[in-house]
């Protein structure tokens, strides 16, 4: 029986440059005892792991698709927007209900910021 995601790994070829946007723009801490090596770091994301590798594989912008879930959409954009951050798609409410806005990280994987 599968019980948890963890970690979820993303490869990236701008590797330093994504490590400070998870961190530093969308806030997400690093993992305790996981100091980001050359080629590896881990975030937490409530009780997911998640983590970059910079051993890229595929195409920038591929397959992979990354939802992080806010209590305020709102309030998320404006505090994105200030630190200069572009948005492809401003807030939108989709059909199932959910408020989404997206971002692209510096790799160009797309990045959801939505409210449930």
């Amino acid at each position: 029986m599968i019980t948890k995601i963890s970690p979820i790994i993303l490869f990236v070829k701008k590797y330093n440059d994504c490590i400070r946007f998870y961190k530093e723009v969308l806030g997400l801490s690093i993992k305790k005892g996981s100091e980001p090596t050359e080629r590896f770091a881990t975030f937490i994301v409530g009780d997911v792991e998640f983590s970059l590798h910079a051993g890229y594989k595929g195409d920038p912008g591929g397959p992979l698709n990354l939802h992080f879930a806010t209590s305020d959409i709102d309030a998320e954009v404006t505090r994105l927007k200030k630190l200069g951050v572009n948005f492809s798609q401003e807030i939108e409410k989709m059909p199932w209900g959910a408020y989404e806005a997206v971002i692209k990280d510096p790799d160009g994987n797309e990045v959801e910021i939505y409210q449930p």
